[in-house]
Order: C-alpha cells, then structure tokens, then sequence
C-alpha cells in the first residue's frame, strides 16, 4: 500500500477580530485565544478558542470563523464573536418551618411546637468588574434560623488555569429553642491548585469562628422546611441547614 501526500497552500493568521465584549474586559478574552497574528491557520485551535470561551461561564453564544476563507490571499483574518450572558441571577422563595423546642415555660421543659414564616433570597453577579470573577450572596431568614453568605470567586488566578481563589464570609443564627442557641461568624479564604487529572486538589484554608453555645441540645430540635420557591435567571443556589 502506497500513500502520496500532496501538501497544501500554507495560510496563516494576518489579525484575530473580537466583537460582542460589552463589559468583558480585553485582557479575560485575549488569554482564552489560541489563534494569534502569524500563527498558522488551524482549525483546532479555532475549536480551542470557542471551547474555552465557551468555558468561562459569561458568554451564551461564540462563534469563530475565518475570513473570505475562499480566497487566494495566504493571509487570514480570524472573526471571534460573542453574546454575553446576562450578569445577575436572582433566586428567591417563602416558605413554612415547624419547630418543636419552642421556649414555653416550666410547665413543657421540652418546649412546643410552633410555626414560623421563613423567606430566602439570593444573588449571583456573575463577571463582576468585566475580570471574569463572580460575587455572591445568599440569605434564609426565619425564627428559629437566620443565615448568610457571601462569596467571592477568582476563577483563575494569576491568569492561571491552575489557580483559583475563593473568599467567604458566613454568618448563622439560631435561636428560639428551649435547648440551643448558637451563633456562628465565619470568615474563609480557599486559594490553590484548580483540579486536574494528574493530582489532587491543594487548598489552603483561614478559617475564623465566634461560637457560643449555651448547650448542646441538638437531639431535642426538630425542623423540617418544606420551601415554596421561584426563581429568576437560568441558575438558583438554596441555603438550607
């Protein structure tokens, strides 16, 4: 068997055109290209390009595509166009808790069982300042529980693939129960190595607490949520105990 390989007319990149990027900023989409100017046209690396952008999360829609690919010219122009996705999430519901351990005098040590109205509502901003970061906050408020977060999330950093950060503050409260009070105030910073195949996943974690328990009455509590809830945008996180 006998193979014969004609080679064909070699075309490279002349210019990468980016259009779409309405709050994005350059830099973000530049360290996502890998067609660049005098690099060989390669349909992979179109693919590559899309992909990644794709990737990030803060785009609907990206298209590559070559220009007057039809052409004699051994120069081509790269098209990249994209859609931004919409920036904020919102995810909201109400609800019923009932509680047994409700505070009702000498006369029921154990407490009783009431019912209470609880209301969440929680926010994502997803590309926050155009850097390819997102912020979040999510809150349940309720008698026996009030509980927030927010969040913060460096998907990449140092422009790294291998790096990523993430700050937390944590607030919970929980009270009205004949057993148990508690109130807990956390604040963490995760930073490391994003997941790979090839090894596991190193974090480093600064974690700072405030806690303080009257006593440890956690059998004597029963809470069950059943939640009613809408939401707004494509994606909803719920906070739940």
């Amino acid at each position: 068997m006998t193979f014969t390989i004609q080679e064909g007319e070699r075309f490279t990149v002349d210019r990468v055109l980016v259009a779409g990027t309405e709050h994005t900023r350059g830099y973000v989409v530049d360290r996502e290209l890998r067609v660049h100017p005098g690099d060989a046209l390669s349909q992979q690396d179109l693919l590559d390009t899309q992909s990644r952008l794709y990737n990030l999360g803060i785009f609907n829609q990206v298209d590559t595509a070559v220009q007057n690919p039809e052409g004699s010219d051994p120069q081509k122009n790269v098209l990249v166009q994209m859609e931004e996705a919409k920036r904020y999430t919102f995810t909201y519901g109400a609800g019923l808790e009932f509680e047994t351990g409700l505070p009702a005098g000498t006369t029921a040590p154990q407490g009783s069982a009431g019912v209470s109205p609880r209301v969440e509502f929680d926010v994502t901003r997803l590309n926050f300042g155009g850097r390819d970061q997102s912020i979040t906050f999510q809150s349940h408020v309720g008698r026996l529980q009030q509980r927030g977060l927010i969040s913060y999330t460096v998907p990449k950093l140092f422009d790294s693939d291998k790096f990523k950060l993430i700050y937390t503050i944590f607030y919970d409260n929980s009270l009205d129960v004949a057993t148990f009070t508690s109130q807990r105030l956390e604040n963490r910073e995760r930073s490391g190595l994003a997941p790979r195949p090839e090894f596991d996943y190193l974090s480093i974690r600064l974690p700072a607490r405030e806690g303080q328990p009257l006593c440890r009455g956690f059998f004597s509590r029963r809470v069950c949520h059943p939640v009613a809830s809408g939401a707004r945008g494509r994606t909803g996180i719920h906070l739940h105990p």
